[in-house]
């Protein structure tokens, strides 16, 4: 895997090539984990920030619709970001379905 992955680095902008199939699955597979991890990572920022600042109103005391109240407040100040972060995320998935579909079409050898 590591050499697709040095491979794909190193002839990411280069479209006339072709590439074996293992070696093109090897990158798919790292590209994919990568969206995954990022958009993952993101997601615990998110929940993180809520919870946290859930947890400190609840521990001074504040009533539990006052806690929902924050919470949903919260999550509706991040939404700008989330919503940034899921079209990024839409966009490289949409990038996968445009390299698999490409990969499978027959090329044109000659």
């Amino acid at each position: 895997m590591g050499d697709a992955i040095k491979h794909g680095f190193a002839n990411l902008l280069n479209i006339q090539g072709k590439d074996d199939r293992p070696t093109f699955w090897w990158w798919v597979l790292f590209v994919i984990l990568v969206s995954f991890g990022i958009s993952t990572f993101a997601s615990f920022g998110f929940v993180a920030s809520s919870v946290g600042d859930a947890m400190t109103l609840a521990s001074n005391g504040v009533d539990e619709s006052q806690v929902e109240i924050a919470m949903m407040q919260s999550m509706a100040d991040g939404l700008n970001t989330q919503t940034w972060i899921s079209t990024g995320v839409s966009f490289v998935g949409l990038g996968y379905l445009v390299v698999i579909v490409g990969g499978l079409l027959p090329s044109k050898t000659g």
